[in-house]
Parts: C-alpha cells; structure tokens; sequence
C-alpha cells in the first residue's frame, strides 16, 4: 500500500482461468483444495493441484478412448466418448489446461485416421464435434460462472452494508467490511483514512501487514492512494512493476509493500469531500478486473456512509459536549456569583467566570458613568485591579458603541488601535456584552482570546448569559450594600434619638436637682423679706451675699447648659487670639481665690515667663477655672491644690494638682462624659452637673488640644491641659472657628 500513481487499468477478459480464484495475496500459498462437490462448479480448478490432477485425469480418459479404438480395429464405438473429457476440461479447467487437452483430443482423431482405423471424412467430423462440445461446454461454464460470482458478490455487498449499518463503533465496520472482502476470495484490503494534517493513516487492515506500514503516514497528493484522495477517483493497477506507469510507486519497498505486484484503490466520499481510500493489492500482477474493481466502488459506499455517520455523530456528540459544558459554565457562575452579596467577591467571581468561557480567555469589565469610560477592572489571578481610562464614550472601540446603543452582544476580530488601551497584546478575537443592573448600564464585559476562530454562536450566548447573571449578582450586591447603609443609617438615627432622650432625662435630672437648691434658698429668703421676718438691716447685705452666690450657681449652671447645646449643634465659636498663656492662669487663680479657705493652699509655678498660645481667652479661662474648681471641691480635708505650666514638643500644658478623695479606676472612663457626675458616699454632699469636665476636653480639643487625667481612690488627681504653641510668625488673631 501507499505505492504510486495509477497507469491506463490493464485488464484481462473475464475468461481467466482463476475466476474462482481461491489464491491468496501478499505472499500466501495457493488456495486448498476444497471438498470434492466444491469441483462441480464451473472454473473451480483454475489454478493448483487440483488443475493438474483433473488435467492428468481428461489426458488418461482420451489415451483409454484411443487404445479402445486400436482393440476394436476402428469404428465409432468408442469416439463419443471423448466428448466427456472435453466437456469436464471446458466445465473446470483453466484456458491453457482446456487447451492441452483439446489439443490431444484432436491428435487423437489425427492419429486415428492416420492409421486407417477411421475415414478422414469421419475423424474430420469427429475433430469438429469436439471443437464445438468443447465451445460449447466452455460458454456455458462460463456464464454460469458469471452468475454464481454476481450472485456472490451482490451477497457479499449485501453483507458489507449490514455491517456498516450495524455495527456499534467505526472500528467493528472497517474491520468487519474487510474480513467480509476476505470471505470473498477480495484479501490483503486496506483502509486508509485522511487525518487533520491532510495525510492518510491506516484506519483497518486484513491481512499480513508490517508494523512500519501500519505507522506509515502519506500526505494527500503522493503516491497512488495520496493521488486517488486528492482526485477523487479510482484507479485499477495490473503491474506496479509496468514502466508506463506516469508516476512511479513510492514507499515501494516498505515493508510488506514490497510483495504487491497490482492493486485497486477507490476514493471514500462524504459529502462531495475525500475523506479516505479503500485499497486492495495482491502479489500477484493482473490479478483484478473491472469487475473487481466495481464491488470495490460498492464497498466504499457503505463504508463512506459508515464513516459519515460517525463523523456526524461526533460532531453531534461533539456538540452536545459544548452545550453541557456551555450550561455547567453558566450553573456554576450562577453558583458562584450566588454565593456572595460582597460587590469586591462578585466582580471578582464575574471575572473569572467570564474567563472560563474561552480557553486562555482573558476577561475585562469596562465601567461606564454617562458618557465617560471611567476605568476597566481585571483579574490578575489573585485580586481585581482597577486601571484609570478617562476616556470619553464617543472615541471607545466601534463594538463597545453598538453594545451601548443596541445593549445586544458584540464580536470583535481585528487587532484595533483603538482597543490597545482595553486588550491585551496579541489578542484576535473577543466579545463584547452588556451589564445591566435594572435598566441602567453598569458596564460592558469583553472577553478576549489569541485564537481568530475562536468565537461561535454558542460562545456569543454563553458570555451574554455570563453578562445577564453578572448584572443580576451586582444589583443584589448593590441592593445589598444599599440596604445595609440604610440599616446602619437607621441605627445610627435610633442611636442618637436614644441619646438625646437620655441627654433630655440627665438635663431634666441634673436641672431638677442642681436647681433645686438654690431656688429653694432664694424662695425662702424672699418670702421672709416679703413678710417681714427679715427686717434687721444689718443682715441684709449678708443675705444679699447668699442669694448673690445662689444666683451665680443658678447662672454657671445655665451656661453650662447653653454651651452644651451649643456643641452639640456645632455653634460654638472660638474666637483665637495670640495670649499668654500664664498670664490666662493667673487670672483663673484669681477668680477662684474667693473659694480657697484656710484648709486649702493654692500654689501657681511657671508663670514668670510668658508661654505663647492661640486661644478663645474667655473658653481657655473656663476651662482652667473649671480644673480648679474641681481641685478645690474634691479636696473636703484640704491640702495643696498645685497649678505648673510645662512647655514641651510644641504643646503648652497646664498641669492642675490636688490631694483630694480621687477617682477609683473603674470609675475613670466616665470622666469626661456628659452628665458623667461620678458620686460615691464621700462626694455625694458636694454639688455638680456633670458637664464641667466634659465641656473642657470639648472646648479644648477645638483649640487643637486635649484634657488628659490620672487619679487614684483616695490619694488626689491630677488634670493636665494641653495646647498648641503659637509660633513666632503666628498672627496675631486668626478668624473665629465654629465647632
């Protein structure tokens, strides 16, 4: 196999001496010797052992016929008798034994006329009735031979058709077609089938064929059968060894193809195409006709057929395949994007899958806000980068517009500049499909791949139902996210009408009880002065002392309201000014002089020098009145109450010091909250809002500083007051700042 090119067919008439052949090809011996009424049919002896015993027998019948004739002296006792040898040599002899025995049968007639034992006009007429038995005898042998083998071979097509038809894979027809070939005396087929590469490759075999041949590949175009695939048409070879041949055989001597001395080989077609060739060859040359070669021709359409309906059935297979995989990429995108309502994780998850949908595919999520593209996400294997695009909507890629305009799904296959921003380089194909959350357009998802062909309707609808289901997860993500801000928005309301009605409770509390007293005190000094019981003028300006100091109570503790709410509505004005900041402390010392007794000794250290701040002089003040206060309140059994101004990395600090009745450590994280009046059974008796402390940190903070503090149960506290220093270039007042 895979020899040359056909010559002009050399074939021999049907009149062949092994018509019946029962010779086997590629080497083998001779046919058997079949049973003995195998040999009644016509031409059984056409070649073998069995030619030369029945040959051996006609010669002994005729010499038995012509020494009767020498015993009876003459006559035609015995002349009919040489028609049955003739017949049978005519009936199953091949044309040269036929002839060796006609030929004696008529030297027969020869001699015995010669030797006077018959009348030439009797032996003339002896000899010609031979000839005509023997035509005679022959014709008939003949056409029934030609029935018998039209009868066999329409059987043996009969069953090569049931075999291609049923069958269960490709490789039980081919193997079955050409073990049916065999059975009919058609051995040594070949059948070779044209690969992806354009080569034809030994698909089945019968026979005796060498591993080399069987791993043998011939491109279409060469050799005989490579000629046959690409002409489409069938060639009969009676001598590959002729000269004539236009193309001489290649592969000739390649293992067992060395033997074939003549061959068939005829085009499989599918669909107007080659798709392989059917060859037989034998090693003997003449050995086919036409006749063979037209079973040959029937042969190959079943096979054809067979191979075609292969072919189909892979390709459906091979297109059930894409859709299974087509609907498990979109179930487990769905899975996936199911899986998670966090935006990041889905555009992640939407990435990723759309990358699946085409092998070495790389996916993109171009973001578009009105007619802005504003940045293109990517996935690079282990979080989404984000890269800027600023890039208007009227110059983006002709694709990219039409998804927009039409919202339907795009294919791009040229290697446009104008996507050099969007691709990666190298790209040859990619698609392009819109994302919609609701009726707005969130982007446009590309998908791109290094393959020209890559793309087909399947992929076009796989990545636009990546795209839909994308849109789907981001919306429930968006809603989500929407939801989850407005619950937090809804606490956070809940949180500050719970404050402010605890803040309304502890106002109500602290206004009922801190006002309490002072009213009462100033209710009962006017009642007695209205009825009289007070009339002593020289206790009078001692009862205008107390309700002075009741009225000044009643007055710090309405400011302190006022400024609390001021606050907290972020109306509170400072109004900075460059300040000495010792020279503020002295003046709060000053104030809170009258308050010092006999069992409390203030001590001011640092203000000699001058210590530049930007300050609200008038909050600074309150502030350090309300430290020492404190200082001075807490501290029921006296000792020092100690001020230090300290200058350090740029802050001014005030540090107010006392030997009072402290702070418990479990009580110290209230100590700066509204309305976090820390009472215990040593300070219950002394009065306070709660405020004082609060609105000093507050008011301190919004000089760019802080109010720090440290205690201890029973061994004093100490606050220190930080502020920044004002530098030398600082101006002088700078505008009033609201907080």
């Amino acid at each position: 196999m895979f020899a040359g090119l056909n010559s002009h067919p050399r074939v021999e008439e049907i009149d062949r001496g092994d018509i019946d052949r029962g010779e086997t090809d590629r080497g083998e011996s001779d046919r058997t010797v079949r049973a003995w009424p195998a040999q009644l049919r016509p031409l059984a002896l056409g070649s073998g052992r069995g030619q030369l015993v029945a040959t051996g027998g006609c010669l002994v019948a005729l010499g038995l016929v012509f020494a009767g004739n020498l015993a009876l002296g003459g006559g035609d006792e015995l002349g009919a008798l040489l028609v049955l040898p003739i017949l049978a040599a005519a009936w199953l002899l091949s044309r040269p034994m036929l002839g060796l025995v006609l030929a004696v049968a008529l030297l027969n007639r020869v001699a015995t006329a010669a030797l006077g034992l018959e009348s030439p006009a009797a032996a003339f007429s002896s000899a010609v009735a031979i000839v005509l038995a023997a035509t005679a005898g022959r014709l008939a042998a003949i056409n029934l031979a030609v029935s018998v083998r039209s009868a066999a071979r329409a059987t043996m097509i009969a069953r090569v058709a049931r075999i291609a038809t049923s069958a269960v894979s490709l490789q039980e027809v081919l193997d079955g077609i050409l073990a049916e070939m065999a059975r009919d005396e058609l051995r040594g087929g070949v059948i070779g089938l044209i690969d992806e590469r354009d080569r034809i490759f030994v698909a089945a075999a019968e026979g005796d064929m060498s591993e080399e041949v069987w791993k043998s590949r011939l491109p279409v175009g060469q050799g005989i059968m490579g000629t046959v695939a690409s002409e489409g048409r069938s060639v009969l070879i009676g001598d590959l060894d002729d000269p004539s041949l236009p193309v001489r055989p290649i592969n000739r001597s390649l293992g067992s193809n060395s033997r074939m001395k003549s061959m068939i080989v005829v085009p499989l077609l599918a669909a107007g195409r080659v798709i392989g060739v059917l060859e037989i060859d034998s090693g003997q040359a003449n050995r086919f006709d036409e006749a063979d070669l037209a079973v040959m021709e029937q042969v190959a359409l079943a096979i054809s057929g067979a191979v075609q309906r292969e072919g189909a059935l892979k390709l459906a297979d091979i297109q059930l395949q894409k859709r299974v995989r087509e609907l498990t990429l979109l179930l487990d995108a769905a899975r996936e994007l199911a899986g998670s309502l966090d935006p990041a994780v889905v555009l992640a998850r939407v990435l990723t899958g759309a990358e699946a949908t085409l092998p070495g595919g790389r996916a993109a999520l171009v973001r578009i806000d009105g007619e802005q593209l504003v940045d293109i996400l990517e996935h690079d294997g282990e979080a989404v980068r984000t890269r800027p695009l600023h890039l208007a909507l009227a110059f983006a890629p002709p694709a990219l517009l039409e998804v927009v305009a039409n919202g339907g799904v795009q294919m791009s296959s040229e290697n446009e500049e104008s996507l050099s921003e969007l691709l990666p380089a190298g790209y040859r194909s990619c698609v392009w499909a819109p994302i919609r959350v609701g009726e707005q357009l969130h982007g446009v998802l590309l998908v791109s791949g290094d393959e020209a062909d890559a793309v087909d309707p399947g992929l076009l609808r796989l990545v636009e139902g990546v795209a839909y289901l994308a849109g789907l997860a981001l919306g429930n993500a968006d809603r989500l996210e929407l939801e989850r801000r407005r619950g937090v928005e809804l606490r956070e309301h809940a949180d500050r009408m719970a404050n402010l009605e605890k803040i309304k409770a502890d106002f109500l509390k602290v206004a009922s009880h801190e006002l309490r007293g002072p009213l009462a005190v100033l209710r009962g000094y006017v009642s007695m002065l209205a009825d009289g019981s007070l009339s002593d003028p020289l206790l009078l300006p001692r009862i205008l002392g107390i309700l002075g100091t009741k009225l000044g109570e009643i007055n710090e503790l309405v400011e302190q309201m006022l400024e609390t709410a001021r606050l907290e509505d972020s109306q509170l004005h400072l109004k900075l000014r460059r300040m000495d900041l010792a020279e503020i402390v002295g003046k709060a010392a000053d104030r809170v002089h009258e308050r010092v007794d006999e069992r409390h000794h203030l001590v001011i250290d640092g203000i000699d020098s001058q210590v530049p701040v930007l300050v609200d002089q008038a909050r600074v003040l309150t502030i350090l009145i309300n430290l020492l206060d404190n200082a001075l309140k807490y501290s029921p059994a006296g000792g020092d109450v100690r001020v230090t101004i300290a200058v350090e990395e740029g802050l001014a600090r005030v540090l107010v010091s006392d030997q009072g009745l402290g702070i418990a450590d479990a009580d110290m994280p209230r100590l700066f909250t509204r309305f976090g009046r820390i009472v215990t059974s040593e300070n219950s008796h002394i009065p306070g809002t709660g405020l004082g402390l609060y609105l000093a940190r507050e008011m301190a903070r919004l000089h760019g500083g802080d109010i720090t503090g440290a205690s201890a149960a029973g061994k004093g506290s100490t606050f220190v007051l930080a502020l920044p220093l004002a530098g030398e270039h600082a101006p002088a007042e700078l505008p009033s700042r609201t907080g």
